[in-house]
């Protein structure tokens, strides 16, 4: 458990910074994995997926 979580304030005011509200796991990075696997990504070079619940987006 992070000393994040841990912290209940801590938590509040980092989630509250997190446009999807919720803080990621492992297996939310599952479609882009899956995206980055297929050919529909063949094209895709040099570039940053961001998976991150949109915090870089705020």
């Amino acid at each position: 458990m992070s000393v994040f979580w841990a912290d209940p304030e801590r938590n509040k005011l980092i989630l509250d910074r997190i446009p999807a509200g919720c803080w990621g796991e492992a297996s939310g990075i599952a479609g882009a994995a899956v995206y980055l696997c297929t050919p529909a990504a063949g094209y895709v070079h040099g570039a940053v997926l961001n998976v991150d619940g949109g915090w870089l987006a705020r």
